[in-house]
């Protein structure tokens, strides 16, 4: 989720956390991620070390086709915590949809391609989206998706042109003191939840390992990928809400005018997140059939109907709910706060205290007593900033 669509809320974010604590909060994000993928790293040390091979599935274990985050789980608290984090999942990956879904909404709102209707435009993107959802094969999708990055580059190059045309030094000259920090809990539950879910690595920490040449450089490449996102956010955050003199309400491509720059970047932007939607979709589909009617050798017309079904409900979502930006918080505050900074150290307590010796323990009392300060600090920061951020879901409507 780093440096991808999420990161247009950056500087909503900013504005809503304050110039000041939200970089402070990200610094404090970030080695929170960090920290949580090295407990992730050494929760699976443990269990191949001490329990059995991830490789090596017994009968009474769970499906062939469980990818790594399930294995460690289940090896750690069987079939319930296997499906509760497979649920968690499903969820961050359903909200990831209907963010993106909303999101494309709010980029064709303002450009001649909208219908005028949300629910009309949201049958659109349904019909664009199908015909992926029927391939074999999406990998060539996915390099239309890997462009956003390059785009969104360009997008916050002239964002911030645009801004200083618009604003000048003014916003600048009339930073205070005020603007440093947030201005209600409701404000700070909106930031952190950006942030959670722009800096979210945690969730994929092994898909990422496996994809890499040198899986023993996990952390080192964690580390340097983490402080290369922390300090891009900074900088588009805090530079672009001072130079809008903290006037950001939502993602930056609605603060943009109606130009015709401004509807090539938009029309552009839409393609991008519209062919990302298939490649979180299809394996939240097929996550969910296998949940409900068991793996299938091959790919059938079930797994079809859960594909579609899904993008059907993500659609009908995003049309009730507010905005991009209030999907990004939520999804950040719950899903990926639990996955990430609440899950981690659960994970590592339970491996310890089942696999090592009395001995063992002994020597990670250190880490033992941080992953319990640190569980129960994630436990309660998910569940007040979600509690937040779904009272702000349910106050706004959608316009």
């Amino acid at each position: 989720m780093c440096v991808g669509t999420g990161v247009l809320a950056i500087p909503f974010a900013a504005t809503e956390g304050g110039i000041l604590f939200s970089i402070i909060g990200l610094g404090l994000v970030t080695v929170w991620n960090i920290y949580s993928v090295d407990r992730m790293i050494e929760s699976k040390a443990i269990i191949q070390r001490y329990a059995l091979s991830l490789d090596g599935i017994e009968n009474n274990g769970p499906n062939e086709n469980t990818n790594e985050l399930g294995l460690v789980t289940w090896y750690a608290f069987g079939d319930r915590g296997l499906l509760s984090i497979d649920f968690i999942m499903i969820s961050l990956m359903t909200g990831i949809i209907v963010a993106y879904e909303d999101a494309i909404l709010g980029f064709i709102h303002d450009t001649p391609f909208t219908s005028g209707n949300d629910r009309i435009d949201a049958v659109f993107i349904i019909v664009l989206i199908t015909p992926v959802l029927f391939l074999p094969n999406y990998e060539s999708i996915s390099k239309v998706s890997a462009l956003g990055t390059s785009l969104i580059g360009a997008i916050f190059l002239y964002f911030t042109y645009y801004g200083y045309e618009t604003y000048g030094v003014k916003g600048i000259s009339s930073v205070g003191w005020n603007d440093a920090w947030p201005k209600n809990f409701s404000a700070l539950s909106n930031w952190f939840g950006v942030a959670a879910f722009g800096v979210g690595l945690v969730p994929f920490t092994y898909s990422m390992q496996e994809s890499m040449e040198e899986p023993k450089e996990m952390m080192k490449a964690t580390r340097i990928s983490l402080t290369i996102v922390f300090l891009v956010y900074v900088v588009i955050g805090d530079v672009i809400t001072i130079l809008f003199d903290d006037t950001i309400k939502g993602d930056i491509l609605s603060e943009l005018p109606v130009s015709i720059i401004a509807t090539i970047i938009r029309m552009l932007m839409t393609i991008v997140v519209l062919t990302s939607v298939p490649l979180i979709l299809i394996p939240a589909g097929d996550l969910i059939h296998d949940k409900i009617l068991g793996k299938s050798t091959k790919v059938g017309k079930s797994v079809y109907l859960v594909r579609f079904a899904l993008a059907l409900l993500c659609a009908f979502i995003s049309v009730e709910v507010p905005d991009f930006v209030s999907i990004i918080s939520f999804v950040g505050c719950f899903c990926v706060a639990l996955l990430s900074f609440a899950y981690p150290p659960l994970l590592h307590l339970r491996c310890v205290f089942k696999f090592l010796s009395v001995e063992e323990r002994r020597l990670k009392q250190k880490l033992i007593i941080v992953d319990i300060v640190l569980l129960l600090w994630g436990i309660l920061s998910t569940i007040f900033t979600s509690f937040l951020a779904f009272q702000n879901l349910i106050s706004q409507e959608k316009e």
